[in-house]
């Protein structure tokens, strides 16, 4: 019986060592990864250029050896080094050619070259991939179970299917023609990058490792992003977003959303949750009416300018930025307001506003136009504060909410049309003070009558 034992040991072994010289047989003879170089797509108006070099970075466990008859200097490969390969013919119109490389290969990289094919299905042990800058059309990477960065931007790969590469942590997969992107089953991913696409929608419930999103220039009209509590910086700008919620991502330290036209609401403070380390914010160039950033005590740089904050909505604004007035005395923190110089400017800030902000150790800044300003802010129009008497009568132009403060105690307050009818009326406290609901009136010209005086307002 232990003779049978050893015998059969010994078949064992040499059965595994007669497979492992079938494969390293097998790896020497084909090529791990072969790709086509087409110069006919260097045409007029292309982005993609004809160099006269083959720029190629190959990390591999062995020797490497590349074959092609399109190419020069194959000997030149140094292991985890940038090689510049050059084409034996400068011709344009030279037919296409294939480039064959043999070994183990763990990392390849290619960029700024008229390769329009590449194959890798030969190369299950690849963990880095990086075709940039080329006009790619697909790629097949069922079999690289492996890989862990991939990087495939500025192609024109239509769709990428990453159901099988669940090690992958980075995917930059920008300025392609990408229609859709599934990522359900990326579970490790800590960096996404698909700006530049024609993505509609884009599903990362799956993806609670990501740590930097990058999702700008996509017809993106929803982005759900309440499942990414590890996000530490964003940049979605262009999009046809209307609201977005970042209160959840307690990490987050930088945010870069801005020319996204339809966004009215960004949510990075609420009662139950906050972004609390958030530091720096650009949220210029939306159509922001509302912004609460309560609680968000390390932010220090805010881009606000050209949304839609009124005057009412700016003073609330302020009221919520942190005090940095204690032990931040020299006023470091910008926030800039306002762009004087741009013909889509719809935010209002007051002088007080400003001087509430530099209290709190903040310069409100006036873009003007690329070149900043220190803003002190513009004077209430119409009648926004009324001083007869001490009475006064804010904001105005009204939005949601009037306020009429120092007047006499108890006196009758009526709201009129300017045809002179009378639409609200109330009693001032004891106190002189009274508020009128104005959301539900119409826009327009209207006279507020206190005691024996009469004010002109506007609702905005």
């Amino acid at each position: 019986m232990e003779r049978i034992l050893q015998l059969f040991c010994r078949m064992t072994v040499l059965f595994i060592v007669s497979f492992l010289s079938l494969v390293t047989a097998r790896a020497q003879t084909e090529p791990c990864i072969t790709f086509k170089f087409d110069p006919s797509v260097a045409q007029d108006g292309s982005p993609y250029k004809f160099t006269g070099v083959l720029p190629l970075l190959i990390v591999a466990e062995d020797a490497v050896v590349i074959k092609s008859n399109g190419i020069e200097n194959l000997q030149d490969w140094k292991n985890g080094e940038w090689v510049s390969y050059e084409l034996k013919s400068q011709d344009l119109d030279q037919p296409s050619f294939d480039v064959e490389i043999y070994g183990t290969v763990t990392s390849f990289k290619i960029t700024d070259a008229l390769v329009t094919q590449v194959d890798v299905l030969n190369c299950p042990q690849l963990k880095i991939l990086s075709c940039s800058m080329i006009p790619l059309n697909s790629i097949d990477l069922s079999k690289n179970l492996e890989l862990e960065y991939l990087r495939c931007s500025s192609t024109q790969v239509l769709d990428l299917s990453l159901v099988n590469n669940k090690k992958l942590q980075y995917v930059d997969c920008s300025a392609s023609n990408l229609q859709s992107l599934e990522l359900k089953e990326l579970k490790e991913l800590r960096f996404l990058d698909c700006s530049y696409n024609n993505l509609r929608d884009l599903n990362l419930a799956a993806n609670t490792k990501i740590q930097t999103l990058r999702c700008s220039n996509n017809p993106l009209s929803n982005l759900d992003l309440s499942m990414l509590t590890e996000l530490e910086g964003i940049t979605c700008s262009q999009t046809n977003l209307s609201s977005l919620d970042l209160s959840r991502a307690k990490k987050l330290n930088g945010v870069i959303l801005n020319n996204n036209q339809n966004l009215e609401t960004l949510v990075v403070s609420t009662e139950f949750h906050k972004a609390e380390d958030l530091a720096i914010m650009d949220v210029s160039s939306n159509a922001l009416r509302e912004l609460d950033v309560t609680g968000l005590d390390k932010l220090f740089s805010i881009f606000l300018e050209r949304n839609k904050m009124d005057g009412e909505a700016t003073s609330r604004f302020i009221q919520s930025l942190p005090d940095h007035s204690y032990p931040h005395p020299i006023n470091n923190n910008k926030l800039c307001i306002i762009d004087t110089q741009s013909d889509k400017e719809e935010n209002v800030c007051y002088e007080e506003d400003v001087r509430l902000a530099w209290e709190k150790g903040w310069l409100c800044e006036d873009y003007n136009g690329g070149q900043p300003i220190r803003y002190m802010g513009s004077k209430p129009i119409a009648a926004e504060v009324v001083q007869s008497e001490q009475v006064r009568l804010y904001p105005n132009p009204m939005s949601s909410n009037l306020q009429i403060r120092g007047a006499e105690a108890f006196v009758e307050v009526i709201l009129f049309t300017v045809e002179g009818v009378a639409i609200m009326n109330a009693k001032c406290n004891e106190d002189g003070a009274a508020d009128f609901d104005v959301s539900h009136l119409p826009q327009g010209s209207y006279l507020v009558k206190v005691g024996e005086r009469s004010i002109p307002v506007i609702r905005k």
